[in-house]
């Protein structure tokens, strides 16, 4: 083949891919200015559409958690809690994350609170196995302050609500934080 030849094509193929490119640039133009900006405008006017986001300030919280607005203890209340004391049913579980069995993952949790060593002994043992290091199973606490082991959001927020509504009806049923 010619050398002018070559050189034609060459030329005829960037004039040509120039060609293209303008022509798809401009429908692309051509389809924004009849469908899309139309759209935005009809958005925009009609409310479905805002140029400004909102922000919502505060903290993070699961979404199946109800989170009542609480009042701050009396000091009444926090004496009686101080001088209460209860058993805790919590649910372990210790596994090995290598070879060696002497390395174990923790897992706890509580699941039930008791107002005597006996009504926690059997809840534990109501709910299944109990604990022995390397396995799972529940275990229980106690004796424990209330005020110190329910402080943290870890627990459904009334549990220290809870356990002074039983104080004040009398009833030491055990209040069961899981299932």
């Amino acid at each position: 083949m010619p050398g002018w030849l070559k050189t034609w094509l060459v030329a005829a193929a960037i004039v040509g891919g120039g060609v293209l490119l303008v022509t798809s640039l401009a429908l692309f133009a051509l389809l924004a200015a009849i469908v899309l900006f139309p759209a935005l405008i009809w958005a925009w006017l009609t409310g479905r559409l805002k140029w400004k986001t909102d922000v919502i300030e505060g903290t993070a919280r699961r979404v199946e958690e109800e989170v009542p607005v609480l009042s701050p203890f009396t000091e009444e209340e926090k004496t009686r809690l101080a001088e209460t004391l209860v058993w805790v049913v919590e649910y372990r579980d210790e596994f090995s994350i290598d070879e060696n069995r002497d390395s174990y993952e923790r897992c706890a949790y509580n699941v039930a609170v008791c107002f005597s060593a006996q009504d926690a002994q059997a809840e534990a043992n109501r709910r299944g196995e109990r604990f022995r290091p390397g396995w799972a199973g529940f275990d229980v606490l106690g004796p424990v302050s209330p005020l110190a082991e329910f402080r943290d959001d870890g627990h459904p927020r009334n549990v220290l609500r809870v356990i002074l509504g039983q104080l004040a009806s009398g009833s030491r049923e055990p209040i069961r934080l899981r299932d």
